[in-house]
Order: structure tokens, then sequence, then C-alpha cells
């Protein structure tokens, strides 16, 4: 939580931002100093120099953005405001107006969704007219309490910021991240644990949707193969090795290697498998809901408990 701005309380669901550890992600920071004025920006230098020089303190980082554009992102410029602040914007004519008036361009700072997407979280422009402040917050709860509270009022939806599944909280010990994609080449999934191999496929544009679950990282325990069907444009994933020999050996899939671990033992959370004979498609989820509409909708069958996370 975080307490310390107005003396409210307000939501922050991020899990920290920790420099260089994913280079397509900005920690979007809020600065403020004694005279009540606020400065929002993703660089890492502007930021230490506002601190170090300035009389800026770090309060908190609101969202996420993007260091480089990635398929659907647009730029959010940075302004200093003649008052100390800051004013970011999506809107290029804004920035160039402001610019030309008084205002200190910055130029791109960042980049995010567009306002209104299907993407990542709502983040709000307000303005408090009485200090000439202009604050970002993402969600509907922030947004009311700075406007019930604080004095603030909407100027609207700024931006979304990039979508919170690329914001995984870190496995819990001796555990992996495995990373879900949809819609690839032969309108498939796909699932991996590795974290260079989910970075590049995001830049390479594809659909990342989620932590699909987590698997162990000792490998002492079950393993999951991984195979590639290059005619089919697809992969498969399987815990049965004498499936993964005969798949091999029929020259039409190509073993990859060991996918994931997973429990040696049944736990409380499985992952269902699923085939759709109309796509010849595989699909695996923790989800039962999704696992049950999809078998309800004639689409996929069910085939059972493919295994088990740890």
């Amino acid at each position: 939580m975080f307490n310390d701005w107005f003396g409210a309380t307000i939501a922050v669901d991020l899990p920290g931002c920790v420099e260089a550890t994913n280079t397509t992600r900005s920690c979007v920071w809020m600065l403020r100093n004694p005279n009540g004025q606020s400065y929002f920006t993703a660089q890492v230098n502007a930021r230490d120099a506002l601190v170090a020089g300035s009389g800026y303190s770090y309060v908190w980082s609101p969202f996420f953005g993007n260091a480089v554009s990635l398929p659907g992102n647009i730029p959010i410029y940075r302004l200093t405001k003649p008052n100390g602040g800051s004013l970011i914007t999506a809107s290029k004519p804004e920035y160039d107006y402001l610019a030309a008036n008084g205002f200190d361009g910055q130029g791109i700072d960042f980049y995010a969704d567009p306002a209104n997407s299907n993407s990542g979280y709502t983040v709000y422009r307000l303005y408090k007219p009485s200090t000439d402040e202009h604050i970002w917050v993402k969600g509907e709860s922030d947004r009311s309490v700075a406007i019930n509270n604080w004095g603030f009022t909407d100027e609207g939806v700024a931006f979304n910021s990039i979508s919170p599944i690329r914001q995984e909280q870190a496995a819990p010990t001796n555990q992996l991240l495995v990373y879900r994609f949809a819609d690839m080449p032969g309108n498939s999934h796909f699932w991996t644990t590795d974290l260079a191999e989910r970075d590049r496929m995001i830049n390479q544009g594809y659909n990342y949707e989620r932590v699909a679950w987590n698997s162990s990282a000792l490998t002492t325990t079950k393993k999951v193969y991984r195979l590639y069907s290059s005619k089919m444009q697809k992969h498969l994933y399987t815990l049965d090795e004498n499936e993964k020999n005969i798949l091999s050996a029929s020259g039409f899939w190509v073993y990859e290697g060991i996918s994931q671990y997973m429990s040696d033992a049944p736990t409380a959370r499985p992952v269902y498998r699923l085939y759709s004979p109309v796509t010849t498609n595989h699909l695996w989820t923790t989800d039962a809901n999704e696992r049950d509409v999809l078998v309800r909708s004639g689409t996929f069958r069910d085939e059972g408990i493919a295994w088990y996370q740890p």
C-alpha cells in the first residue's frame, strides 16, 4: 500500500521497479518537491538528477510503460512546467504547443497503449487548480481518492499503461513462471519458462497473454517435453516419454528439449490438456472454467489432467 503522498491510502499492486531487469519495461516514477509539485518520468537519469539537484524526493511508481515501442504502443511525451512540475501527454499537438509556450519539451519519455484500448490499466490525468499540479493515476479507485479527498479535477483518460500481464510477481523459491502466448502461427498457443524467449517473442509482435502457471526449478522432478511440427506450425507438450519418442520418430515432429519440470506427485494445482479436432490444436490450462467453456462449445474435448504444478 502507498500512504505517504497526501496521507491517504492508495492501492499499489505493482511488484516494484528494478532497473535493467526487463529491457522492454519502464517504471514510471512519481517525484515530489517541497513546493508541492509532482514530476513523472520513466527516465532514470532524469529521476536521479531531480532528486540530487532539485529538491525532489521519490514517492512511488504508479504504473509501467515501455522503454521501446512495441506493436500497438504510442509515444508519451514529457514536458517540464514553468513551476517545476511535469506534464506527460500522448498528444503531439499539445506537446508542440506547450513546448512553444513556456514549457521545456523533453521529448518521448516512454511508450504506452492508446487510451481506452483493451489492455493494461486505464491511466487518468488529473489537475489541481489551486497548486497548478498535474498527476496521473491508474485505475478508478486511485482516481476517486484524488478527486474526492484531495481536490483534483478529472481531465480524462490519458492513455493505458502497458498490460499487467507484463508485470509478473516473481516465482516462489525453486519455481519458475510459465509464460503463455496466443494467436501463434497455426492458430495455436505457446508456453515457455525462458524469460529471454518471452521478451524476444513480445518484441516480434506475438500476443503475450499472461503467466499460465508455475513450474519447478528442480531438474529432479517430472519432465515436460516440447516438440514442434513445422508443417502444422504447432508445439506439443507432454510428460509421456513414449509419446515424445513416437512423435520424434515419425519425422513429423522435432523434439526441442525439456520445456519445464512439474510435480512428482499430485497437488491441488492440476494443468488440464484439451484437444480441438476442428483446429488440431492442443491447449493446456489451469483454469477449470476455461476448460469447461471450451468443452461445452464443442470445439475442444477434455483429455484430462496433463500434469500438476509444484
